[in-house]
């Protein structure tokens, strides 16, 4: 298959609708079905409820109110990201890091968060 050669476009003609004050009426155009979508809001993210073993560690810590202070996006990250962990380890060590994070305030998935900190 041979590469297809389309012929330069020529500047004069932009120039010169430019230079008369003509400006081109630009149109978005559906050519996909993303970008259908365009214009509409983005698609929730999915809610997670509470397991149990994660409110008694809440509860157990003296977490509760340091978890219910973060804003709901957070919570629902955070229990998402517990959850998601295939290994039984591995959902430890996140729930352990929540945790910690919850103590200590000013952190959020290990990224610094104002709006928590403890002074």
């Amino acid at each position: 298959m041979s590469a297809r050669a389309f012929p330069p476009q020529s500047k004069s003609k932009s120039r010169s609708r430019a230079r008369a004050g003509k400006s081109a009426t630009v149109r978005r155009v559906a050519t996909s079905p993303r970008d259908e979508s365009a214009g509409t809001a983005p698609p929730q993210r999915e809610r997670h409820s509470m397991p149990g073993f994660v409110m008694q560690a809440l509860l157990q810590r003296k977490l509760v109110s340091a978890y219910r202070e973060r804003p709901p996006y957070q919570q629902n990250d955070y229990i998402g990201w517990i959850l998601q962990a295939r290994r039984e380890d591995t959902r430890e060590q996140r729930l352990a890091q929540m945790l910690d994070e919850l103590a200590a305030g000013g952190l959020y998935m290990r990224m610094e968060h104002a709006p928590s900190r403890r002074d």
